[in-house]
């Protein structure tokens, strides 16, 4: 009992700084626990500083701290669903400054099986992009866009299918809306300019041909507020003839430009090529032995099929291989597998002109020697300024490959040997 007349007989300024000192540390604690979580509510705010036992400067001074901080006050509705309650901080006893946290779970708020709240917690920690950020993207999608095209154009598969496509336009087995996108390129030019292509709809009418039919006889369709026809249901299904009419329109007049950009390919050019840094016996991986073989033999192969029967069906067709002095004789310097390939190619060259000959089509090899090109980097030893100098340039395989080309159809050229001097 003397204890207790004692605590009660505390001075109120004693008390006062207590309870000062005990708001001081409650506050400490609530931002502690508004930062790891982002937000505070505002019954979390009154119950650490009650206004009545706390002054209204204080109470915006700590807001103002909060705001600051990136800390948010918000309403207890706002609180999503599932998310474990923060607790209450109370004193533990009348004496101590001590102060406790009573929660209501044990739960914290980062565990949850809902996907949609996993993701969108995950996005919010990630900043967003800048302007430079968003350009650097753009640029990075740009070049993936022209890798991938590049890649595609140096696929002789890719080739074949687009062959492939216009035989089966040109015998209607498909339809050109299963190859491109009518809508997206009716207007503009196959080269991707505004450029209104609908020469080929002459005398037709549009409008008039995705506007719905109706049966010879029929009353006339009521008219809604605005003057529009009422069609009922049938109706509307043929709304979606007129709409299919439509893009036969189109594609009536997006074909013959279609078949026109393709062509007829009437001269055939192999002159893709590879070897490898380490390509003596010695030292040749399995791998590059097949990378050789593919691209210089293989590939070479996989175009004269895939444009050789349109050739064979014309009667006409030149079919230029560039091969190398190493498929005339074999030497260190190229390695095996890259000589390889080139005697296969010039077999290749030889086998067309035994069986196509009689049918109109003709094949030329040629046989260069060095020429100052990128592949000259995967040699062992990179050739300098001076070795690259005295050797051929591109233009002058060029201008082979040109040469057996005009010639007429009555001339093949099998074999040209070629080499600086």
């Amino acid at each position: 009992m003397a204890s207790k007349d004692t605590d009660d007989g505390k001075p109120e300024g004693e008390e006062a700084e207590v309870s000062l000192d005990l708001s001081q540390a409650a506050v400490k604690r609530m931002i502690a626990d508004a930062k790891e979580r982002g937000y505070i509510t505002y019954d979390q705010l009154n119950s650490v500083m009650p206004p009545d036992q706390v002054s209204s400067e204080q109470i915006e001074d700590v807001m103002a701290m909060l705001s600051e901080m990136g800390i948010n006050i918000i309403d207890d509705e706002e609180v999503e669903e599932g998310e474990a309650p923060v607790g209450e901080l109370v004193e533990t006893s009348s004496t101590s400054r001590e102060v406790a946290v009573v929660g209501a779970t044990s739960e914290t708020l980062d565990r949850t099986d809902d996907p949609v709240r996993m993701y969108l917690r995950e996005m919010g920690s990630v900043e967003l992009l800048s302007r430079e950020g968003e350009i650097a993207i753009a640029k990075r999608i740009e070049a993936g866009r022209n890798t991938m095209i590049a890649g595609l154009c140096e696929s002789p598969l890719t080739f074949q299918a687009i062959i492939i496509w216009r035989d089966e336009l040109l015998s209607e087995d498909i339809l050109l809306r299963d190859v491109i996108d009518l809508e997206a390129t009716f207007g503009r030019s196959l080269d991707g300019e505004e450029d209104i292509v609908g020469a080929g709809l002459e005398g037709v009418d549009v409008d008039a041909s995705a506007a719905p039919r109706r049966a010879p006889g029929a009353a006339e369709p009521e008219l809604d507020a605005d003057g529009n026809p009422i069609f009922a249901e049938a109706e509307e299904d043929d709304d979606e003839d007129g709409v299919s009419m439509s893009l036969a329109a189109m594609e009536a007049a997006l074909k013959p430009q279609v078949l026109a950009s393709l062509g007829e390919v009437e001269v055939l050019v192999n002159a893709a090529g590879t070897n490898a840094p380490n390509r003596a016996l010695e030292v040749l991986s399995l791998e590059d032995y097949h990378d050789m073989i593919d691209a210089n033999m293989n590939g070479a192969y996989y175009c004269v099929q895939a444009f050789l029967p349109g050739m064979r069906s014309r009667g006409s067709g030149t079919i230029v291989n560039v091969v190398s002095d190493a498929g005339k004789q074999a030497s260190p310097k190229a390695g095996p597998a890259y000589v390889m390939s080139k005697f296969g190619l010039a077999g290749l060259t030889q086998a067309i002109n035994a069986e196509e000959r009689a049918r109109g089509v003709r094949a030329s090899a040629l046989f260069p020697g060095d020429i100052d090109t990128p592949l000259l980097g995967k040699r062992p030893v990179v050739p300098d300024a001076v070795a690259r100098s005295r050797m051929m340039q591109p233009e002058d395989i060029a201008a082979c490959v040109l040469f057996c080309v005009n010639l007429p159809p009555r001339v093949i050229i099998e074999e040209i040997l070629v080499r600086p001097r």
